[in-house]
């Protein structure tokens, strides 16, 4: 019982009542209203029952796949595998299946998808068509409630904290700094801080208890990137010229590399020496949900990593992606300490597509974080999570790097963050 059934009803009852005799008038209008409130009645009811009826199956059509839902679960099916286990794919006689893969398109599309009387109905191109139960659906799914995995962000206004502005506003300066600072590294695995101080040294001492020193390298203790450097050994090295350098972890040659990295900015360049990083942990289980063979070339093979300079050599062999279990622990990427390293004739074209693949992803812009350090800015960020690059410039730019122990660093600031602090 809807309104334009009601209204029709009603049309029907008031005609009949202009024909009746006066004497039956009152009766039927009587009646009229009777059939009303008993109408309203069972729609309040019937509406209220609703509430209590099981949820029924529902579906989304995504670009390559079917979405099921059915009571709270979602269950995926590729478009291609539908097609493949078509039940009207096979021999009228003997039932078997007619139909082998590679007569079937990876990326085939239906033309329309509906669902009725538990049986979701395909229309595919041509005059194809395939109905699938529910509940066959069901007993054949193979990702039920499949989480999808998002790409890596690129919105730098999230790693962003305006020292200056905090100053003003704080009642706690250390412990909202601290807490800032702490959530956006563990959260996105870096922090852009503006206008902190142009003494490297006090911004050292933001992130290390007292007794506490940087994590010291072959360069020295504070390097200074800058191409007229006369502070540091070992500068025959792409950060100590003018030279743009694309996205890279630092020291993946060493076994222990430095977890962190802080670079403050003491002057920006004339042009040019733009910033960015890449959440490459992100990038990897990215790469694993859409690429998972490839994933599993670089979590797999060993790569030789060989830094080669006038003073100083060094070694390691280690998969791009390092897991334990299903945690991605840490990334080495390093194109230009990425040494000649053997597999298997048959492997290697497949490990380069693997690369190739997930190279893509951290020098796609989308996927970056852009930025320009201007003096007293620093940026931090995991070296074991975290690609960093820069734009070719030109002028004196002048950044300050130093190297620091993440778990510690991240000790300091959940210490400062304590009420008695």
């Amino acid at each position: 019982i809807n309104a334009e059934y009601m209204g029709f009803l009603k049309g029907i009852l008031i005609r009949a009542m202009l024909s009746l005799p006066h004497v039956l008038l009152a009766t039927t209008t009587r009646s009229l209203l009777s059939v009303r409130v008993a109408a309203r009645l069972f729609c309040t009811t019937n509406a209220s029952s609703n509430l209590h009826q099981p949820e029924m199956p529902d579906f989304e059509v995504h670009k390559d796949h079917l979405r099921l839902r059915v009571k709270g679960d979602t269950h995926d099916f590729h478009w291609f595998w539908l097609l493949h286990n078509c039940p009207s794919s096979v021999h009228p006689m003997t039932k078997e299946r007619i139909v082998d893969v590679p007569d079937i398109p990876l990326d085939v599309v239906p033309r329309k998808v509906d669902l009725f009387n538990g049986v979701v109905h395909i229309a595919w191109s041509g005059a194809k068509l395939s109905e699938f139960p529910v509940d066959w659906l069901l007993r054949h799914s193979y990702s039920l409630n499949r989480q999808p995995v998002a790409p890596p962000c690129s919105d730098e206004k999230v790693l962003e904290i305006d020292f200056s502005a905090l100053q003003k506003t704080s009642t706690n300066l250390r412990r909202d700094y601290s807490r800032l600072v702490h959530d956006k590294i563990s959260r996105y695995g870096a922090v852009i801080v503006r206008r902190r101080s142009a003494d490297t040294e006090e911004i050292i001492r933001d992130f290390l208890p007292e007794g506490e020193d940087v994590w010291h390298s072959h360069f020295g203790r504070i390097e200074d990137l800058r191409t007229d450097n006369t502070t540091n050994k070992n500068t025959d090295q792409l950060g100590y010229t003018n030279a743009a350098v694309a996205p890279h972890t630092d020291m993946p040659f060493v076994h222990n590399c430095p977890s962190m990295q802080l670079l403050h900015s003491m002057r920006a360049a004339d042009r040019g020496g733009e910033s960015y990083v890449v959440d490459a942990r992100a990038a990897a289980y990215y790469l694993k949900a859409t690429n998972p063979w490839a994933f599993d070339m670089l979590k797999t093979i060993p790569v030789k990593f060989h830094r080669v300079q006038k003073n100083f050599e060094a070694v390691t062999h280690y998969p791009i992606i390092e897991t334990y279990g299903d945690h991605i622990v840490q990334i080495r990427y390093s194109y230009f300490t990425m040494a000649p390293f053997r597999v298997p004739f048959e492997w290697m074209r497949l490990w380069y597509e693997a690369y190739n693949a997930f190279a893509q992803m951290l020098q796609n812009p989308k996927f970056q974080f852009r930025f320009l350090l201007r003096e007293t800015d620093f940026l931090m960020y995991s070296n074991k999570t975290m690609v960093h690059a820069r734009e070719a410039f030109c002028g004196p730019r002048w950044v300050r790097g130093v190297y620091l122990d993440q778990n510690r660093v991240l000790q300091h600031l959940l210490n400062n963050c304590k009420p008695d602090q």
